[in-house]
């Protein structure tokens, strides 16, 4: 699942989203099918720790790609209106523009602003979740380590 929120950022940043529909997809099927395999496992010498930080980081990723990922969606949509919106609106004379020309491109400036704001909030949230998963895996391996790994004084 991690591997394949990877490639879903990677899709983000790139901007296409047909790729991220199919990133988001695969997540929401590893994440859910890794979710089902924790409930057959046994926790090592009674600890736990592992498997609870693993649910953790799946649960993460199931919720973001059933809910946050479509906020991104609809700010790249928004963004590509936009644009196709304002290269139509600046290829009219600025003394041939009628009301309904200006209020289209407001409504698509408008619109824009209003994804950008829910992309910016949905992305804090969403950037501060997995670094708490990734965090919290890496610091129950470090104590699972310590615990369980023989060593010499």
């Amino acid at each position: 699942s991690q591997k394949q929120d990877v490639y879903l950022v990677d899709a983000i940043n790139r901007k296409d989203l047909n790729a991220i529909e199919q990133n988001r997809n695969a997540l929401l099927n590893y994440a859910t099918a890794g979710l089902e395999d924790l409930k057959s496992l046994d926790p090592f010498e009674w600890d736990g720790s592992l498997i609870i930080a693993c649910r953790k980081a799946l649960l993460f990723y199931k919720e973001m790609s059933e809910s946050k990922i479509n906020i991104v969606s609809d700010y790249l949509l928004a963004e590509e209106n936009f644009n196709k919106t304002k290269k139509a609106f600046n290829a009219i004379p600025a003394a041939k523009r009628t009301q309904a020309d200006v209020d289209g491109y407001n409504k698509a400036v408008n619109d824009y602003n209003s994804a950008g704001k829910a992309y910016n909030k949905n992305n804090d949230e969403v950037n501060g979740g997995r670094i708490d998963a990734t965090n919290s895996w890496n610091s129950a391996v470090a104590k699972f380590m310590d615990a369980h790994m023989p060593y010499r004084k």
